[in-house]
């Protein structure tokens, strides 16, 4: 309990906090819980189903990558309802943008990327941050304050 309440603390100080670690060790679980103590925050979040993964704001879904053979590829048309969800929580009053989470998909999606950073500059940002490979890491020095929380230490 005592890791949701530094977060919660952290993120209503205006700290924007990554949460990472490898597959299965509670990201979002923790990101989750986490949630539940917050009662003002924009939520997009990505899921598996099958060979798609498909992101998901209010009552929108759009597929954002699809398993072809051995490779997974990137359906760049499927950020534009990300891109959508982060403008109006920009231009909005909540204080909050939670995203579970941010993989590899999008890399390619560099205004995606670049309104996530803008939003942990004018707001603050929750985020669950894939462990390997993750598109957000070059952007992290533009995020100050920020902590990282790694469920693998």
């Amino acid at each position: 309990m005592k890791k949701i309440e530094l977060i919660v603390e952290s993120l209503l100080s205006g700290n924007n906090v990554f949460i990472t670690g490898s597959l299965g060790s509670g990201k979002t679980t923790l990101f989750k819980k986490v949630l539940s103590q917050l009662a003002d925050f924009t939520l997009i979040e990505t899921k598996k189903s099958g060979a798609l993964v498909q992101l998901f704001f209010e009552s929108e879904q759009v597929i954002i990558g699809r398993r072809q053979k051995d490779a997974m590829s990137s359906c760049l048309d499927g950020f534009d309802l990300a891109v959508f969800a982060i403008e109006q929580f920009l231009m909005g009053d909540k204080s909050i943008l939670a995203i579970d989470e941010i993989g590899f998909l999008e890399a390619r999606r560099t205004d995606y990327l670049e309104l996530i950073t803008k939003s942990g500059q004018q707001k603050t940002v929750l985020a669950v941050l894939r462990k390997d490979n993750h598109a957000l890491v070059d952007y992290l020095k533009d995020f100050e304050p920020y902590i990282i929380i790694n469920l693998d230490d």
